[in-house]
């Protein structure tokens, strides 16, 4: 291709001043927080140990809504199917009676709990708190060496929207072509500003294809090198409905 035909410009897709919350590759987005389903069955230390490993914590929901955004994420990861419990971050282990970080009922907090009628009871010295499916996903106690599903939770990433470069032809019109290798990664986007964000996050990428793939959505394709960077034997390819930014 005669590369003669395009030019870059600077293409405005957003401003520093503003933000958007954004999560890491594999986690679930709702609201500010950002999730991370366990589908292997462990004890609550255990699932407790396997979110630290990911610089979380098991999720505890602050409002009905995050509640049913947790247990609704677990219901599409096993296929549909509910899981009979779901560890959450509360315990009592260290003091009996004293639950961490969960509010009780009635303790004047007005904090959001979700715990069923008469839980917790402390019956067969249960200490650590699951939402349970029989409770309609209520909160119960059981003991901690059961073994059941979690989630871990973080907080999103509040990042300045990038600014990024898009190459457009010489009539000024944008150029329907990408490049070709350095490939880091290929993650499903909603759109450009998604697609700069996970160039950001990612410290080797350099620039990025945006694919459309009709109503499959957008594919954002990480790269290693800038235009002016890549070798001889990486070039851009016309390709219908394909677009290449760098930041």
């Amino acid at each position: 291709m005669d590369m003669s035909a395009f030019e870059a410009i600077v293409f405005l897709v957003g401003l520093y001043a503003s933000q958007a919350a954004v999560c890491p590759a594999d986690w679930r987005q709702y609201g500010d927080i950002c999730y991370f389903p366990i589908t292997t069955s462990m004890s609550w230390e255990e699932a407790n140990q396997a979110c630290f490993a990911k610089e979380a914590q098991l999720a505890l929901p602050r409002s009905q809504m995050e509640q049913d955004a947790i247990w609704g994420m677990l219901q599409e990861t096993v296929n549909g199917q509910f899981p009979e419990r779901i560890w959450i971050a509360c315990s009592d282990f260290e003091e009996e009676g004293n639950w961490r970080p969960c509010p009780l009922r009635d303790d004047g907090s007005n904090a959001y709990e979700n715990w069923r009628g008469n839980q917790p009871d402390n019956n067969n010295g249960a200490d650590c708190a699951a939402m349970i499916r029989s409770n309609g996903g209520r909160w119960g106690d059981r003991p901690c060496r059961e073994l059941n599903f979690a989630v871990c939770q973080l907080p999103a990433i509040l990042m300045s929207v990038p600014t990024v470069c898009l190459l457009i032809n010489t009539d000024g019109r944008p150029a329907s072509a990408c490049l070709v290798g350095h490939n880091l990664k290929e993650i499903p986007v909603t759109g450009v500003v998604e697609c700069g964000m996970a160039c950001r996050l990612e410290p080797r990428c350099r620039s990025f294809n945006l694919v459309k793939q009709g109503r499959a959505g957008m594919l954002c394709q990480l790269k290693n090198v800038t235009w002016s960077e890549a070798d001889e034997k990486s070039f851009m390819k016309t390709q219908e409905n394909c677009y290449f930014f760098e930041l």
